[in-house]
């Protein structure tokens, strides 16, 4: 079992064991009010896991495009990636350190950023 649920074509495989429906519902709900269906939009995930939630949002909005970051058994999340179909959530194998936050913000801007469950594993004065 996983941590989150793993999502693909649009339905449910295979559940986690952390809840996942509500906490999407409130991203979804969010992304709807401020972007709309087909506004496009860009999401920044720190911690991805299993991708559940870049792959639930570009499956319901066809503009919104996902840059999401795991580093804990990549070749499994990301064989699920490829597996789900979704080819606008890009995963990349890194942790990331507030030092890459903030590098990051200076070079590149995120209407959305998800850093769900993940902040107590950052070193360092958050």
């Amino acid at each position: 079992m996983t941590y989150q649920d793993k999502w693909a074509h649009g339905k449910l495989i295979e559940r986690g064991y952390r809840e996942c429906e509500s906490r999407y519902a409130l991203i979804r709900d969010f992304c709807s009010e401020r972007f709309g269906r087909n506004e496009a939009f860009s999401v920044c995930d720190i911690g991805a896991n299993m991708c559940y939630f870049g792959i639930r949002l570009s499956g319901d909005f066809p503009n919104c495009r996902i840059m999401a970051f795991e580093n804990d058994h990549f070749k499994q999340r990301q064989g699920h990636l490829k597996a789900s179909g979704a080819k606008r959530v890009m995963l990349l194998e890194r942790r990331l350190t507030l030092g890459d936050v903030a590098l990051m913000s200076s070079l590149v801007r995120f209407d959305v950023v998800l850093a769900l469950s993940v902040l107590h594993h950052v070193g360092g004065s958050v």
